[in-house]
C-alpha cells in the first residue's frame, strides 16, 4: 500500500471532492474545512472501530449462554446462607466475626439472611441487563463485514458524512445512490486515495454495505 498523498495532491483531492459534491461557492470554504478534517481523521483512524460483525455476534451468543448457566447455578445454591456470605458483605463480616457464637441458633438469623439481598438483587439485575444487550447485539449485528477492508469502509463513511454535510448546508435532501459512477462512490474513492495513496481502489462493495446499514436504520 502506498503512503498517504502529499500536501499538493491532498489539496487537489479536496478541491475535487468539493466539485463532485456540487457544493455552492457560498459554503465552499466551510465545507472545505469539513473535508480536510475528514481526511485527517481517515489517516489516523484505528483499524476497526466496531470490530468484525460475525465475531461480535458469536461473542454475544456465547455470553448469553454463559449468563443463563450462571443464573441456573445461583438458583441451585444448596442454601440461601452460601449466597449471603458470597454476595452480602455485611453478612459475611457478621458471620466471620461471630462464627463461634450462637448466631446459628438465633431465631432472627434466617430472617436476616432472607432480607439482606441488596447485592444479590443488584447482580441479578446486571445479568438481566447483559442478557438483554446480548439479544440486541445478536439482532442488530453491529460491526464491520470481515471481507471489507477497514480503510475502504472508513472512506465510504467519510463520503457519506461529506454529502450529508452538503445537504445540511444547502437545505436539500440527501440522496445516496451506489454505482461505479455515483457521487457517493466517486467521493469515497477520493477520500481513500487521500488517506492511503491508492488511487485505483474499487469502493463499490464498501459503499453498498454502508448504504444497506443506513437503510436498515430508517
Amino acid at each position: 500500500m502506498r503512503t498517504p498523498t502529499n500536501g499538493h495532491r491532498t489539496d487537489e483531492i479536496t478541491s475535487e471532492i468539493i466539485k463532485r459534491a456540487e457544493c455552492p461557492p457560498k459554503v465552499a470554504s466551510f465545507f472545505q474545512r469539513i473535508v480536510q478534517r475528514l481526511i485527517s481523521d481517515l489517516r489516523t483512524a484505528p483499524e476497526r472501530f466496531s470490530g468484525i460483525q460475525k465475531k461480535n455476534v458469536a461473542f454475544a451468543e456465547k455470553l448469553r449462554k454463559e449468563i443463563t448457566k450462571l443464573e441456573y447455578t445461583l438458583k441451585s445454591a444448596p442454601d440461601p446462607f452460601v449466597l449471603s456470605i458470597l454476595f452480602e458483605e455485611r453478612f459475611w463480616q457478621l458471620w466471620w466475626n461471630r462464627q463461634n457464637t450462637p448466631i446459628a441458633i438465633n431465631a432472627n438469623t434466617k430472617q436476616y439472611i432472607a432480607q439482606e439481598r441488596a447485592h444479590q438483587n443488584h447482580f441479578a439485575a446486571i445479568l438481566d441487563r447483559l442478557r438483554a444487550r446480548c439479544d440486541e447485539i445478536v439482532n442488530l449485528k453491529p460491526g464491520e463485514h470481515g471481507g471489507i477492508k477497514y480503510q475502504q469502509r472508513h472512506a465510504a463513511m467519510a463520503s457519506f458524512a461529506a454529502l450529508e454535510a452538503v445537504a445540511q448546508l444547502t437545505g436539500t435532501e440527501l440522496q445516496l445512490t451506489v454505482s461505479p459512477t455515483s457521487t457517493f462512490v466517486e467521493i469515497a474513492c477520493l477520500f481513500h486515495e487521500a488517506a492511503t495513496g491508492e488511487y485505483v481502489a474499487n469502493l463499490l462493495v464498501a459503499c453498498k454495505a454502508l448504504k444497506a446499514e443506513l437503510d436498515a436504520k430508517k
